[in-house]
């Protein structure tokens, strides 16, 4: 826009070549004013930002320097016919036709019918370019303008305009984005000045020709030069401070072919945008969680004590792992599908694409392959949330060692109710050989953890835990004196395992000092390294949903620092139900209370928190 607007300044098609640089320096004087008119406007909407009034001063601008150009006219004295010949105003436009009639249109028959099928590429690449005009601009407008736009509404006005243009004989036309912002720039807003302007442009269109040949050169060349500054400042000056490096370098390369040409900067601008988007994308890793389950995630079926004993069994015997994808999964990341799957050791996985946004043929071929691999390993697939399920049909393997579903829950419903059956009426499974590691698991955790006498501050501490939930709950506050005398006092040193996977829960602690460390080596969220999927510090309260359900521990527990704990056993808490019902009562809202607190803050993490 910048050379551009140079160029109608003086009357010269812009060019890179050195030969319209010398025919541009030839009309130096237009050149000089337009950068000076330019200069004092920057100057003027400069000062107009810091009162509000740059809607006011853009367009005042434009018509006092016609106005003012009128005048300097008149006051030297020369004809308007001397002015156009000098290069100051435009040209009569020569015509012996008159500018606006319709007399073309009467005649079919003087329509040149077999030019269409040379020219049919021509106009349905002039179709689609004016379509991509509306989403790549739309966007750009909403963030200039910092408003809401609406691309569906936009199209929309974009084809009636094209069917009533084509209707009245009129060219293409497609939204620019330099004349919205220019708009946008002068204080228009809403719809009622949009039809304003329009109706006052369509009653000036016969006048058009002799409009035209009384506005100075300058004017119009000032104004798409303004136009340029003002997008180079919004698209790149405005922008480079929040890109990185590599989008830096591709932006000013952009910027620099447009100037040359602009469909070859508008393919440069495609092209780094497929580029990036590939780049980024790949480095992505699509999985998002890896899961054992068997370690608290279970269907929504409820189900017995038995029941889950038998599911805990199968769990710890071959049990099922779950892959939750996420995003675009393309030839660029989809290869650590087979990266995760292989060498698995259960009997079942499940696959979750109820977060994938899309998936290219790569991805069905990878994912073809990892279900013929995984037959081979006599290991069931099952793919939930997919939802491109007719490509699926074009890879016949993939639809004969895979099971299709359409919720995660519905496939983890499948493999518990085929444990089940399995299983029979009781837990076979379960082996003299796993109660007696339980109980030498129990038995270890029990003579690491010594009892001790509580300080003042640590019995302070008890209370004080209870404190804000015996408030929210409107109990007194003698219920924490109650509770404390079916607790005891305990210290643990580091590197203590409190528990591991399948040991009977039969304490639970409040957390006095010290660090623990939840230990899961089947859970990975994202790529996420850490050797604890969560960690417990002082005031959390540890181990009480167990407690009260009876089932087993679903991961280990390590004691990562010294430790200190207000524990309550399982012994305590059936002597509490039958003595003291009430603060059984008020102990189990207690704990569900802050269960429920904990769960929330464990979503915020992206996972449920299970201890």
């Amino acid at each position: 826009f910048v050379f551009y607007g140079l160029g109608t300044s003086t009357g010269i098609d812009w060019s890179w070549t050195l030969a319209s640089f010398r025919d541009q320096l030839r009309h130096w004087q237009q050149l000089l004013v337009t950068v000076v008119l330019e200069s004092l406007l920057l100057y003027f909407l400069e000062r107009a930002k810091k009162k509000d009034l740059v809607g006011v001063v853009l367009p005042s601008f434009f018509l006092a320097v016609m106005a003012g150009s009128w005048v300097i006219l008149a006051v030297s004295g020369r004809s308007l016919e001397e002015a156009q010949n000098s290069g100051w105003f435009f040209q009569k436009i020569p015509s012996n036709e008159p500018y606006f009639t319709f007399e073309y249109i009467k005649s079919v028959d003087l329509v040149a019918w077999n030019v269409f099928p040379d020219q049919l590429p021509l106009f349905i690449g002039i179709m689609l370019f004016s379509c991509l005009h509306v989403p790549v601009n739309v966007p750009a407008l909403a963030a200039v303008t910092k408003g809401k736009q609406d691309i569906d509404a936009s199209l929309m006005a974009h084809g009636v305009a094209n069917l009533l243009s084509a209707c009245f004989g009129s060219l293409q036309t497609y939204m620019t984005f330099s004349s919205s912002f220019l708009y946008y720039k002068c204080g228009g807003r809403g719809q009622v000045s949009s039809i304003l302007l329009a109706l006052l442009l369509l009653w000036c269109i016969p006048w058009i020709p002799s409009i035209i040949i009384r506005l100075p050169r300058v004017v119009a060349g000032c104004l798409m030069m303004h136009i340029g500054v003002e997008l180079f400042f919004e698209s790149v000056v405005d922008t480079l401070p929040g890109l990185d490096w590599l989008e830096c370098i591709m932006l000013v390369a952009i910027a620099l072919m447009c100037n040359v040409d602009f469909v070859s900067g508008f393919l440069l601008g495609l092209f780094c945008a497929c580029m990036a988007f590939v780049a980024q994308t790949s480095m992505s890793e699509p999985v998002q969680l890896t899961f054992y389950p068997g370690k608290g995630l279970r269907s929504r079926v409820l189900r017995s004590k038995t029941e889950t004993q038998i599911l805990e069994d199968y769990d710890r015997s071959a049990g099922f792992l779950i892959l939750r994808l996420q995003g675009v999964l393309f030839f660029g990341n989809a290869h650590s599908l087979l990266e995760h799957v292989e060498n698995v050791r259960c009997s079942a996985v499940i696959i979750d694409f109820a977060q994938v946004t899309s998936m290219d043929s790569t991805s069905f071929v990878e994912l073809e392959m990892a279900a013929k691999m995984l037959q081979q390993q006599q290991v069931t697939l099952i793919c939930s949330g997919l939802r491109d399920l007719c490509k699926v049909k074009r890879y016949p393997e993939l639809l004969t060692h895979a099971i299709f579903v359409k919720t995660m829950e519905e496939g983890v419903t499948q493999l518990e109710q085929s444990a089940l059956s399995e299983a029979g009426d009781s837990p076979t499974s379960v082996s003299s050989h796993r109660a007696r590691e339980r109980t030498a698991s129990a038995h270890a955790a029990s003579t690491a953890m010594v009892q001790a006498v509580a300080t003042g501050e640590e019995v302070e501490f008890f209370q004080e835990a209870w404190k804000e939930i015996l408030d929210a709950l409107q109990l007194p506050m003698a219920t924490a004196e109650g509770l404390q005398k079916f607790f005891q006092f305990q210290r643990a040193k580091k590197g203590t395992v409190l528990w591991t996977v399948g040991d009977e829960s039969d304490f639970a602690f409040l957390l006095v000092s010290g660090h623990i460390g939840v230990v899961d080596d089947f859970c990975r969220l994202g790529d996420a390294e850490s050797e604890f999927v969560e960690t417990c510090v002082r005031g959390h309260w540890v181990g009480e949903l167990n407690l009260f359900t009876g089932e087993s521990r679903k991961n280990k527990l390590l004691a990562t620092e010294d430790l200190s704990m207000w524990t309550i056993t399982k012994t305590s808490l059936d002597s509490m139900q039958q003595n003291a019902i009430n603060l059984a009562f008020a102990f189990q809202s207690l704990a569900l209370r802050f269960a429920a607190h904990r769960m929330y803050l464990s979503m915020l993490e992206g996972h449920v928190h299970s201890i």
